[in-house]
Order: structure tokens, then C-alpha cells, then sequence
């Protein structure tokens, strides 16, 4: 028909760097910044999201009988934008997912400051433009802040980078509570090419629901 648009969508299998799948799509390249627009929720994700999704991936490096087994995994669908002339892109669902990755690479960052592989990792690649710039303004004291307890803050970011840094001490000691020896490198090189998604990317002309 006259006038008729068409409307085409691009989904691959995606990793965060790291990608020896057909088209090689990644999180972590060509420098582009990820944009949470302005109708999405606030960063809600509490404790018991947190413990799942890092159970999950350390689930998928240690394996079943701690000996280091990595093996892919599979942690659902995203919906990007295209990118714009700005070299951006919309996260219309996965925010969650990708914020939590970021907060989780800032506690790496932090606790293994020799790590080469985590020194190639910038934390500048996402944006929030939820609650007319506040998250944003969060998200930056998040990104300026150590790792000291903080019991009085407000700051969901802040809350879950002391979350995680909790779940990472509880999984590099053995039984008997002592520290074991944990190869950083490979541990970060396993999220950065063994953590899957399916990556759709829809034009930027089509409106979209709005979810999360």
C-alpha cells in the first residue's frame, strides 16, 4: 500500500567485549553511551535481585564442584534503539541488567586495582535521564564513592555496590571462611564473553511500550 511503512527489527546474540558468534555484537564497544530515558522507573533492584543475578554468574564460572568449569549463560532478552548521530542508544528493557553490570565492574575496579582486563573497562558508558537528571546526579556519586560502609545512604546505586562487594568476598573464601586464590582476570574475562543476551535493536522512528 501507498504509504505503507515497514517496520524492521534486528536481534543477535550479544556479549558485554567479547564475541566469537556470527556479527560479533557487544556491549562494550565503538564507544558507545547507553541512555535510560526520561519515562523509565527509578533503579529499584534490592538484596534478593542482586544475590540472584551474581549467584547466577558465579554459578557459571566456579560450576558445580567449585573447579572452575565456566560454562555460558543466558541472562535474557534486551531492547535497544538504534543508535543516533550521537553515537548513543535508548535502553527500552534491560536498564536493570546493564546498571547492576556497571555497579559490579565498579566493585572489581575497586577491589582488584592491578587487574589489566578491569583496567580496559571505563565506567562512563551509561547515562540516566529518569527523574529530570536525579538518577543521574546518584549514579555519579555512586561512580566517585569507595567502598566504606554507608548505612545511612539513600543511594540505591551506593546500597548495591556494598552489596555486591559483600556476595564477592563471601565467594572467594572456601568453607572454612579464609580467602582463596581467585584469578580476577579470568573470572572478568569469562563475564566479558561467556554472560549472553539476545540484543534487539529497533529503529529509531517506531514508538515503543514502555518497559523495563
Amino acid at each position: 500500500m501507498v504509504g505503507e511503512k515497514s517496520f524492521s527489527i534486528s536481534a543477535k546474540s550479544c556479549t558485554l567485549k567479547y564475541n566469537q558468534q556470527e556479527g560479533n555484537k557487544t556491549i562494550f564497544g565503538n564507544g558507545i553511551k547507553y541512555i535510560i530515558p526520561i519515562y523509565q522507573r527509578a533503579y529499584p533492584w534490592n538484596d534478593m535481585q542482586i544475590r540472584k543475578l551474581l549467584s547466577d554468574l558465579f554459578s557459571s564460572y566456579w560450576g558445580n564442584e567449585r573447579n572452575i568449569a565456566e560454562e555460558p549463560i543466558f541472562i535474557g532478552t534486551m531492547q535497544l534503539s538504534a543508535k543516533n548521530c550521537k553515537n548513543e542508544q535508548y535502553i527500552i528493557d534491560g536498564q536493570q541488567r546493564l546498571t547492576t553490570f556497571l555497579l559490579l565492574f565498579k566493585v572489581l575496579k575497586n577491589r582488584f586495582p592491578q587487574s589489566e582486563e578491569l583496567k580496559n573497562i571505563d565506567l562512563v558508558w551509561l547515562k540516566s535521564e529518569v527523574n529530570n537528571g536525579n538518577q543521574q546526579i546518584l549514579l555519579d556519586e555512586m561512580l566517585n564513592t569507595g567502598l566504606e560502609p554507608c548505612s545511612e545512604t539513600l543511594n540505591p546505586y551506593l546500597k548495591n555496590t556494598l552489596i555486591i562487594n559483600e556476595i564477592i568476598e563471601e565467594e572467594i573464601k572456601n568453607d572454612d571462611g579464609k580467602e582463596t586464590e581467585f584469578d580476577v582476570e579470568r573470572f572478568v574475562k569469562h563475564l566479558l564473553s561467556n554472560v549472553y543476551f539476545v540484543l534487539i535493536e529497533l529503529p529509531l522512528c517506531f514508538g515503543v511500550a514502555k518497559l523495563n
